[in-house]
């Protein structure tokens, strides 16, 4: 509510000023006012409650003060791109040097008259109004405010069309009974009016109950594309790189023809897995499991596609639905979007014409990429790699470097696809249970379309397993107690990010359990910081404490952003070293299926660039959102 006084008591408070601006007496603001240089406004938050307000700054607020005493909650729904203000009944300040988006004058010469809050304290005079609330103020306002407000009002640029600015000048208007702001499906219905929303999709499946929510890609493309920040990046290509940098560097990108003919395209990343939502205990656990497609643009830099912001969700849907109707239907209306867009592209406002793109690769553990792409989904099976035709014994005494591997092609997967549709027996001699829906894209080759995953692989894979055998090794042989390695790392001075992925104790069950556990991020800072918590305690040369020292250098390599032809070679050399030391130093020891995996990255840094772009980590943390 906007509060103003009488002429005595300005001329009262104008002789207080005087005082002030001499050094003599000081008034102080009232919390629920603010002062925003000559042109004041006050505002009462209970007319603001649950108003919807765009990202982009579109009604000039650049801050929300927030007292201690005043119990705000700002809450942000990226889906629906606004921003919600909830307040129970206290009043909330506003600052800005914008007025609603519009700049406000400012002139040394400008009159101005001070007028009284509610509390008695001093505000500036009002600043531009609009003919909306020109009528409920101009009783109670001075001649020379009106003159004032008049004359500046022909100066703005307003635009009355912007529903943020007319809903919150007219907001007491709008949410007392009645309003069009006033009840929670009315705001829902004003903001997928106004807002450029894109709503998600409900479709049916097979079965009648079992439903699958879409959000159109091509939808999201579009209202992303007609940003000019991003329009950029997509017409922007920076190949001022010497080996391997980007996935544009890759011979996946390279041999597709889409994405390197002439003209601009979009490359998109996609991304599946199941997770489960409010952790679930006993035999709920698995009943309402999620399966989850999301999708990054590539053309944005890789600095800038870490955020999570820049993940968008495609497609949701309960696990049992997966099984019970097949990953073809389930994801039949992004495939649809995804045919559309390597055929027609997208239509872009700002350019007038559409721009084409395709899936580049698809992000996922081991499991799923299995589960989609159409390989078998045991890793005990007799064919376990996705990249070549290797069996479980033969990754025992045999390396990915030397050869003896024959690597999976796109004709050869073709072939088996359809022997295995004839005869479904050889299915497991192939290691391939059918086809992958993504092979309807004509410029998608499954054999070389699903990334590594480095965190499944060497985060939560093969370094919680090799820290396990290593550290039991390393207790046997008395270099130290398994307490003195758990205080270790308890009192270790952790820094920076390091604090916040701080390894937990060792559990004591680690030893039959075969693990050490731990996330990926835990485990990271571990085998990094290691050899400085324990190091001192180990003989120099001791066959075990090479291992994990050797094990170390494989993930530094692996996490690196940028490749030569040198530092591939290298990591190559890495592996075989690391290999033969725990042969060596564990000659009982059997190779698990990640452990071949990893024989695979030199060769699959050069077809997707940098294995750490391509990663699943941000994706999964996507999954926060839903799981709280």
């Amino acid at each position: 509510m906007y509060n103003f006084t009488s002429q005595a008591e300005e001329e009262e408070k104008e002789a207080e000023i005087v005082k002030s601006k001499r050094g003599r007496t000081k008034k102080r603001m009232p919390e629920n006012f603010v002062s925003n240089g000559r042109q004041g406004f006050a505002i009462d938050s209970s007319c603001l409650r649950e108003l919807p307000v765009a990202r982009d700054n579109r009604i000039g607020v650049q801050a929300l003060f927030r007292q201690p005493s005043i119990p705000t909650d700002l809450h942000s729904d990226s889906d629906s791109d606004s921003l919600l203000f909830r307040q129970t009944s206290t009043p909330t300040a506003f600052c800005s040097d914008t007025f609603l988006g519009v700049k406000l004058p400012s002139s040394e010469n400008e009159p101005t008259a001070e007028m009284d809050g509610a509390q008695g304290s001093e505000v500036s005079a009002p600043g531009p109004v609009v003919p909306q609330i020109e009528e409920s103020i101009s009783a109670r306002v001075t001649a020379e405010d009106k003159a004032w407000t008049e004359s500046n009002s022909n100066r703005l640029e307003w635009r009355l069309a912007d529903f943020a600015e007319a809903a919150f000048l007219s907001c007491k208007k709008h949410t007392q009974k009645g309003g069009s702001l006033s009840t929670s499906c009315r705001r829902e219905t004003f903001m997928l009016e106004e807002f450029k929303i894109v709503q998600p999709v409900e479709y049916s499946t097979c079965h009648a109950k079992q439903t699958v929510v879409y959000v159109p890609i091509l939808k999201m493309l579009n209202a992303l594309l007609n940003k000019d920040e991003i329009l950029e990046k997509v017409l922007s290509v920076d190949t001022n790189c010497d080996g391997f940098c980007s996935y544009r560097d890759g011979l996946r990108f390279k041999e597709n023809v889409l994405l390197t003919e002439e003209g601009y395209r979009i490359a998109l990343g996609l991304y599946i897995d199941d997770f489960e939502v409010a952790n679930p205990l006993g035999t709920s656990k698995k009943k309402h499991k999620v399966c989850a497609v999301y999708w990054v643009l590539l053309n944005i830099e890789n600095k800038f596609r870490s955020s999570l912001n820049a993940i968008q969700l495609a497609l949701m849907c309960k696990v049992n639905t997966v099984k019970e109707c097949g990953y073809s239907e389930v994801l039949h209306p992004l495939l649809q979007d995804l045919v559309h867009l390597e055929k027609s592209g997208v239509y872009v406002e700002r350019l007038g014409s559409s721009i084409r793109g395709t899936v580049l690769y698809m992000a996922a553990d081991n499991l799923a990429a299995h589960s989609l792409a159409g390989f078998q989904e045991s890793f005990v099976s007799d064919k376990i790699c996705r990249f070549c035709m290797a069996t479980k014994d033969e990754i025992q005494n045999n390396e990915v470097s030397s050869g003896y591997f024959r690597l999976r092609t796109k004709d050869e997967h073709k072939q088996h696809v359809q022997e295995v549709k004839e005869n479904p027996y050889l299915a497991k001699e192939y290691g391939v249970k059918g086809s992958c829906p993504l092979s309807k894209l004509e410029h998608f080759q499954v054999v070389n379309g699903f990334a590594p995953d480095i965190l499944h692989d060497l985060l939560e894979g093969v370094i919680p397993y090799e820290l396990s055998i290593c550290i039991d090794n390393l207790i046997k042989k008395k270099y130290f107690t398994f307490d003195m390695l758990n205080n270790a790392i308890k009192t270790f001075p952790y820094t920076h990010t390091d604090k916040t992925n701080q390894p937990q104790p060792i559990p004591k069950t680690f030893h039959a359990k075969g693990t050490i556990g731990g996330n990926g991020h835990e485990n990271w800072t571990l085998l990094r910081l290691l050899p400085l918590m324990i190091g001192r305690y180990i003989p120099e040369g001791d066959e075990t404490w090479e291992v994990i020292l050797c094990l170390k250098d494989v993930l530094e390599l692996a996490m690196s952003t940028k490749f030569t032809e040198d530092t591939i070679d290298y990591l190559n050399i890495k592996l075989s070293e690391h290999r033969a030391l725990l042969k060596s130093a564990f000659p009982n020891y059997k190779l698990r299926p990640k452990h071949h995996y990893l024989e695979h990255y030199p060769s699959l840094i050069c077809v997707f660039g940098p294995l750490a772009d391509v990663w699943t980590m941000r994706f999964e943390g996507k999954h926060k959102f839903f799981k709280e």
